[in-house]
């Protein structure tokens, strides 16, 4: 399933209709690199049945697209 964040966004995209690019914050183009995954919570882990891919794959479809801000 989608993330709250990426539904939240894919409204915003949808009332919004390109008119601005959106800029947001929260959102990492790959974690590969970081100590750990959330913030408020350091020892949470990510859900292996998320497609955490495809959403990075999707927000760059978005900035492509005009409807957010390159991060």
């Amino acid at each position: 399933p989608p993330s709250a964040g990426i539904l939240i966004l894919a409204c915003l995209i949808e009332i919004f209709d390109y008119k601005q690019a959106l800029s947001v914050t929260g959102f990492q183009q790959d974690a590969s690199g970081q100590n750990h995954y959330h913030y408020a919570l350091p020892h949470h882990k990510a859900s292996h049945r998320h497609n955490w891919k495809g959403e990075r794959d999707l927000m760059r479809e978005w900035q492509r697209g005009g409807a957010l801000a390159a991060l």
